[in-house]
């Protein structure tokens, strides 16, 4: 078990028990927060509105009749 600083857990993200990933260097431990795609997306805003699947169907099928 490694115990890190609560403000250093806290600026990096960290939660008890959280995946890290551990890098032994010539002279030291590397630990850093393991990110996952669910991590990175939950900090991103709403891209535009809700659709539904058969709105960007409809869309589409609009596109190549288009062309």
């Amino acid at each position: 078990m490694v115990v890190i600083p609560a403000e250093t857990a806290r600026r990096l993200g960290l939660e008890p028990g959280g995946p890290v990933e551990v890098e032994e260097l010539e002279d030291a431990i590397l630990v850093r927060p393991v990110r996952t795609l669910h991590d990175l997306m939950a900090r991103w805003g709403p891209l535009g509105p809700p659709v539904t699947g058969a709105e960007i169907a409809r869309t589409l099928r609009e596109e190549r009749e288009a062309h």
